[in-house]
């Protein structure tokens, strides 16, 4: 059983070694001398990218992150107003990129990145983009080396363990990827998918062996059976990518391993920024692996030997199978109403406010992603009380202007099969004679909200429940002055 998670350590010299010094390399790594990058440390924006969008939508600012921490409880993105940083988004941990929409040309925007845990808050440097030149595409360098950055990926984790030979591997409706075929089975199972396999084979001939062994069978019946084998050589490798929706998922590879020589052995499985050595028990016989990949977005793995030896000596790889269902989105307003309260009662529920409090968070399955004000919002701490069990928990609200180009956006995830009841919050009022409306979005479709009559304020509840993803908007329609607002307090999941 191999289960902890060491960096990749890069060696220029490392193809200028004798065997048997990789193979001491090799044993005193797995006699635990581990090297890791810092869990916590000073983030960088690495990417801003300028587009134009669709006529009438405005320019967009896509800000692109590494995570290079272990234990942050989420990021905040940041952007400059009056000389003040303010918080634009609140994201979960792991994510690392943002869109800012609805910009204006011949402006100047400053951001910074927040890495948030119980120690505090680590920023990024001040990040500043000038959208006088929005209509030009951006390249995807890096502002202060210009050097080329490699797509931003994911992150992930392995463990895995030796198993019995693998005469059969029951899939029982799981997707599977076959190296030897190149085919995808149950590719209706999950959103994931097995993309971009490269061999790269310095040493000897890919092998595509059609045998018994690491036969995948559905419901008894066999679909694939055989392996892609190389020689065991460290200038040969495989590599492919997890594509992840963002949905936990955990890949199941399964391989076979066997080195002719008496010698400790080991090979190197890399996924993201994580690897594993593996070390081979004995020598002069085959061994089988399972190894389990968790990610959730983009991850490239790539799998390479360490030395070179002759023989039967050969590393194999027979197929991908991806282990959790996705969960098809699904969201279905419910309710509407125009006569709500400005206590809400957070008893039993899970909640968030506008400025990003929450609590109860083991009462629902429903996660918050991330909360965006596109425009320009100001938090007042009055009129709304959130309350739990009797007791005041938080207050107050976030309010927009009534402007049509201004957008209360918010993402949530459901990753179970439960449906989720959500409730949104929310107070608005247009000083006008006659009615005015809101536009509400959820998943694309649009609900408007009709507001009866003018110069009066309404609070407004939303109820309605989803699975897997959904998307918010909320915008006036129309521009009207005054005393005209909108304003969003928060939202309740259950």
């Amino acid at each position: 059983m191999f289960n902890k998670t060491q960096r990749t350590i890069a060696s220029h010299s490392w193809g200028n070694l004798s065997s048997s010094r990789k193979i001491l390399i090799v044993s005193a790594l797995f006699l635990g001398v581990f090297v890791s990058y810092k869990l916590w440390q000073e983030y960088q924006i690495y990417v801003v990218n300028q587009i134009n969008t669709t006529a009438g939508s405005g320019i967009e600012a896509d800000i692109t992150w590494q995570d290079d921490a272990d234990d942050e409880d989420g990021f905040v993105v940041e952007r400059k107003e009056n000389g003040d940083f303010v918080v634009v988004a609140r994201l979960n941990p792991n994510v690392i990129s943002y869109t800012d929409s609805n910009l204006v040309a011949e402006t100047t925007y400053c951001y910074r990145i927040g890495a948030f845990n119980q120690a505090g808050t680590a920023y990024s440097q001040e990040y500043c983009i000038d959208t006088s030149n929005a209509s030009d595409t951006s390249n995807e360098t890096d502002n202060a080396s210009n050097i080329t950055l490699p797509p931003m990926m994911g992150s992930a984790t392995i463990s895995g363990q030796f198993i019995a030979k693998p005469d059969v591997i029951e899939l029982a409706g799981r997707e599977l990827y076959s190296f030897k075929s190149d085919t995808t089975y149950n590719g209706d199972f999950s959103k994931d998918d097995v993309e971009n396999i490269e061999y790269t084979i310095q040493d000897g001939n890919l092998s595509y062996q059609d045998s018994a062994l690491f036969t995948f069978q559905e419901q008894g019946s066999d679909i694939d059976s055989g392996y892609v084998s190389m020689r065991y050589n460290e200038s040969n490798s495989m590599s492919f990518s997890l594509n992840g929706n963002g949905d936990s998922q955990v890949a199941s590879l399964y391989m076979s391993v066997g080195v002719w020589s008496s010698e400790p052995t080991a090979f190197l499985i890399t996924a993201g920024d994580t690897s594993e050595l593996i070390s081979i028990p004995k020598g002069y016989t085959w061994h089988y692996l399972k190894i389990d990949i968790a990610f959730d977005q983009l991850v490239n793995v790539k799998i390479n030997p360490v030395g070179d030896f002759g023989g039967y000596s050969a590393l194999g790889v027979a197929g991908v199978v991806l282990n959790k269902k996705s969960i098809p989105s699904f969201a279905s307003l419910s309710n509407i109403s125009l006569s709500d309260r400005a206590n809400i009662d957070v008893s039993n529920v899970k909640y968030m406010t506008s400025d990003f409090i929450s609590g109860n968070e083991h009462l629902s399955n429903g996660e918050v992603i991330a909360i965006d004000y596109q425009g320009t919002a100001k938090y007042r701490d009055k009129t709304y009380s959130f309350i739990d069990n009797g007791s005041v928990v938080a207050t107050g609200y976030t309010g927009m202007g009534w402007n049509e180009d201004n957008v209360i956006s918010i993402d949530l995830k459901n990753s179970s099969e439960q449906i989720v009841s959500t409730s949104l919050f929310l107070k608005a009022g247009a000083w006008i004679d006659g009615q005015a409306q809101l536009q509400l979005l959820i998943n694309g479709e649009t609900h408007p909200i009709e507001l009866s009559r003018g110069r009066t304020w309404f609070y407004i509840r939303v109820d309605f429940e989803f699975l897997g993803d959904a998307h918010i908007d909320i915008k006036p329609v129309d521009n009207i002055g005054s005393y005209s607002q909108i304003m969003f307090a928060g939202l309740t999941m259950q």
